[in-house]
Formats: structure tokens, sequence, C-alpha cells
């Protein structure tokens, strides 16, 4: 017998409910994740919201800041909507070019600054 779907949160801007099953516990930790940093980084830091539609408009903002804007250490410090529209590739290929040429950089002024010293 399958288990019943259990709501577990919503991953559009449009405040969608998605199902999982009780038993994808991958899923369930990510939603309650993601839920905690809303909570957290969003919520609680306000001292309280004058109506319902004050708190749903604050808190749909947070969400379009968090999708586009955040940038995640899960997913190599980029957002989540360069991820889905497959730009994280190029992004992150970018700044391991701009951190090697940084490095060559570095070494070839040591290398001078120590040639001086000599």
């Amino acid at each position: 017998m399958r288990p019943h779907p259990v709501c577990i949160g919503y991953l559009t801007n449009d405040l969608m409910p998605t199902q999982s099953y009780h038993q994808k516990n991958e899923a369930d930790g990510k939603i309650e994740m993601f839920h905690k940093t809303i909570k957290h980084d969003n919520v609680y830091i306000k001292e309280k919201y004058n109506s319902f539609y004050e708190a749903e408009e604050d808190i749909a903002n947070f969400i379009e800041a968090y999708n586009n804007s955040r940038l995640h250490q899960g997913i190599e410090f980029v957002t989540p909507y360069d991820k889905y529209t497959s730009k994280a590739d190029q992004i992150i290929k970018t700044r391991n070019q701009k951190h090697q040429e940084q490095i060559e950089r570095r070494k070839r002024l040591n290398k001078e600054a120590h040639s001086k010293v000599a």
C-alpha cells in the first residue's frame, strides 16, 4: 500500500504546494531547511506583521531574493535560478579562470618582489 502524500512546501513564487511521500526523507529535510531559512533570516527578524497580506508579500519577496539573488553554498555559490537555467557551469568556469589568473599574478608579483630584495 502506498503512503498518503504529504504537502512538504512551496517551491515556486506562486506558493503552489508540492507533494512528496513521507518516506522521501531527502525531500523533507531540504524543505524543512528552506522553511528554517525563511523563519530565521526573515520572519523572526520582524517584530510582527500587521496583516496576513503583509506577511504573504514579505515572504514572497524573500523567496524571490532567495532564488534570484542569494548565493548558495550547496550549489557552488551560484543562485538557484542560475543553476536551474544552466548558467551555473559558465559562472563557475569564469570564476575559476579569474581565480587562477589571480594566483598566477600573485606568484609573479612575489617573484618580482623577491628578485628586487636579492
